[in-house]
């Protein structure tokens, strides 16, 4: 009789130690190394590569990437590039949009696009926030009213980056975990001028106007996107992009990001994709699948798919839960990419 507390007891303890063998699952979480990043498919778990575009832009596209791939292949051969695990020479890379470029001319329906890529191709997905969602935005290319020389109305300059900017970048100091930007004062390096110094005359006698704009508005939204395109009254114009930043912290504007060069390519409206250069395959040929807005308003969403180039990076586009979709210039574009917050799905194509 004095024992059934003791089994009572054991029973109790038993199921505490239980209790305390099951660890609650990791919480998943977006990858912000390349390791990680992307997991293969099965053949029969591709998407359906439905191309809502006809195909429209993606020679143009693939094109830039593959002169890219070749500029780097002929000044390293040996080179790599980090394909989520893998270590993919970029012969590999070179071949896959090669290959893709030759099915998308033959102008292939999506059933036998689809038989064609389970043959010849391995398709990666990106693990997205953990759970394979991916968070879609957009940027576009702004329109600004300008001049080559300061004159009447075109007071507000775009500046290069100046030559007395100086940036030191962490990964030739260990102790650094981020660049340092500034300028040499007295043998220190010292903060480089804020925006508002800038705005006030900062640059005024270092020569690095590139060229002034009507509008301070139209000017500091460049400077958000990273690129735009100046119209000059002659009928001319001149692209301008990203060249450097000054250092200090960037406070955000709504749906606006940083933006700047990833590969030195033009973008391709609709076809071109910024993502996070530490996490994925630069130049590489991808397929995105979320919604955009119908028109200029944004009020309605609707669903798209498509095949895209992996060609540009941006300041805000971080860990392999954001991709930024390029759409262009003009009313659609600059609306459309302010509303673009849309959930999808991202993979990455490579041939066998």
């Amino acid at each position: 009789m004095r024992r059934a507390p003791l089994r009572a007891a054991l029973a109790v303890l038993a199921l505490a130690a239980a209790c305390r063998s099951v660890a609650p699952p990791p919480v998943p979480e977006a990858a912000r190394t390349a390791e990680g990043a992307l997991e293969e498919l099965a053949p029969e778990a591709f998407p359906a590569f439905a191309d809502d575009l006809d195909y429209a832009g993606l020679d143009d596209a693939i094109g830039r990437s593959a002169g890219w791939l070749a500029r780097l292949a002929a000044a390293d051969p040996g080179r790599t590039i980090a394909f989520g695990k893998e270590r993919v020479p970029i012969q590999k890379l070179q071949a896959t949009l090669a290959r893709f470029r030759e099915l998308a001319l033959a102008r292939l329906s999506p059933e036998a696009l689809g038989q064609a890529l389970r043959r010849e191709f391995r398709v990666f997905r990106s693990i997205g926030d953990g759970r394979g969602t991916v968070l879609f935005t957009g940027y576009y290319l702004p329109e600004l009213r300008g001049s080559p020389v300061r004159q009447g109305k075109y007071q507000v300059p775009l500046h290069r980056a100046p030559d007395d900017l100086v940036v030191v970048r962490a990964k030739d100091f260990p102790a650094l975990t981020d660049d340092l930007i500034g300028r040499v004062e007295g043998g220190r390096l010292v903060p480089y001028p804020t925006r508002a110094e800038i705005a006030g005359g900062a640059l005024e006698k270092k020569n690095a106007e590139l060229c002034f704009v009507d509008s301070a508005v139209d000017a500091f939204f460049v400077e958000i996107q990273g690129s735009g395109i100046v119209r000059f009254e002659d009928g001319t114009s001149r692209v301008v992009t990203f060249a450097g930043k000054n250092g200090h912290r960037y406070g955000a504007v709504g749906a606006e990001l940083v933006r700047r060069g990833a590969i030195g390519v033009p973008v391709t409206p609709d076809r071109t994709v910024a993502a996070d250069a530490r996490v994925f395959p630069k130049g590489a040929l991808a397929f995105v699948e979320t919604e955009r807005p119908v028109d200029a308003s944004g009020a309605t969403m609707r669903p798209f798919s498509r095949f895209v180039l992996d060609q540009d990076a941006g300041g805000a586009i971080r860990t392999s839960a954001r991709i930024d979709l390029y759409l262009g210039s003009g009313a659609y574009a600059e609306n459309a990419a302010g509303r673009m917050r849309q959930p999808g799905r991202l993979y990455y194509l490579l041939a066998r």
